[in-house]
């Protein structure tokens, strides 16, 4: 299907159709222009439903937002480095699931940002062990047998997870998306 305003409203007016106009309220879609424009023409056509899009999906939208903040961003780019590192790499990966009670760090997706919340909450959860691992005599022993690369970037990685202001940006970050994420959840 075609996503243009037309060829979306023949598709939502088709599908009204086929359930019967007389027993559809609510037509509920996402919050994309064209689709935002094809609600219109199904409210002209069909005064009795209710058009609107997906709160949800605006929610999100709005959580989006606020990680695009500078100062949320770069401890979004920082925790997923982090993840990656860890779960890349099975030395680490290994010392790091070796902590008595942990729990696997979340990956993020990119197209949703609930992922990054999930992300950071479990970074914050599992801190001790990533301070743990990170420094773990068998991943330094690792590291200084890696490429100059790996070397850099565990020190990146390792200088993270140190650093006392990345945990408080975290949890800042967590205590304010919360309440979103929570409706989001319902």
């Amino acid at each position: 299907i075609s996503k243009t305003a037309d060829s979306l409203e023949g598709f939502i007016c088709s599908s009204i159709k086929e359930f019967d106009a007389s027993k559809v309220y609510q037509v509920i879609t996402d919050n994309a222009s064209a689709v935002s424009k094809a609600r219109d023409k199904v409210s002209e056509t069909y005064p009795h439903i209710v058009t609107g899009g997906c709160t949800s999906h605006s929610l999100d939208l709005h959580l989006e937002d606020i990680g695009s903040f500078s100062f949320f961003k770069d401890l979004l780019a920082e925790g997923k480095e982090v993840v990656k590192f860890v779960r890349n790499h099975g030395t680490v990966l290994a010392c790091y699931r070796k902590c008595p009670n942990f729990t696997e760090l979340e990956m993020y997706n990119e197209t949703r940002f609930t992922t990054e919340v999930t992300m950071i909450r479990s970074m914050i959860k599992n801190c001790n062990h990533l301070e743990g691992a990170i420094v773990a005599p068998a991943v330094k022993e690792w590291v200084s047998k890696s490429p100059k690369k790996t070397k850099d970037l565990y020190q990146q990685v390792k200088n993270t997870i140190m650093r006392e202001s990345f945990w408080k940006k975290a949890k800042a970050f967590d205590e304010l998306v919360t309440p979103a994420v929570k409706l989001l959840r319902i």
